[in-house]
């Protein structure tokens, strides 16, 4: 698919949001989010946590051909395989940007947000919340996001097992 019209862009950007369907990662889906990047576009691929088959490596293979990841935050909130994976990818510092998913309903980034400050993940709620998204609507590369300190996924796992 033809994804360079200016009117499907982010916010004017160069950036493109990539959504797989739930059933799992389509065939060729690496090939497919390198030709995008190797096009000028910047693939930000939405949730890859919900996808069945993605690994935190296949997440890792795709950053480093340009893919800019962005996490559903109720995800790191929840139970159950995918929410297991975004936390694994928040400790290991390959998410780029949080979003809410919200479609006009109620659910925001408060409660991540909240959690992390409370823990002292500071810096990486300012990186996954702003100033990654505003880089990538800048046409710029997101900074990365450092890997939670020791103890900090251990304490996230148990909250969310109550």
């Amino acid at each position: 698919i033809d994804l360079t019209a200016r009117e499907l862009a982010l916010g004017g950007s160069r950036a493109v949001l990539v959504e797989f369907t739930r059933g799992g990662l389509p065939r060729g889906a690496t090939a497919e989010l390198r030709r995008l990047s190797r096009s000028g576009l910047t693939p930000v691929l939405a949730h890859p946590e919900r996808y069945f088959g993605c690994t935190l490596d296949a997440v890792r293979e795709w950053r480093k051909i340009g893919v800019v990841i962005q996490t559903d935050a109720s995800m790191l909130m929840g139970r159950g395989a995918p929410s297991e994976l975004a936390r694994e990818m928040l400790a290991a510092g390959v998410i780029d940007v949080l979003a809410s998913d919200n479609h006009g309903d109620a659910r925001s980034l408060a409660s991540a947000r909240e959690w992390l400050e409370a823990h002292g993940a500071d810096e990486q709620v300012a990186l996954l919340t702003h100033t990654n998204a505003e880089c990538v609507l800048h046409d710029e590369d997101p900074i990365p996001v450092p890997p939670l300190r020791a103890g900090l996924l251990d304490r996230l796992k148990r909250f969310f097992r109550r």
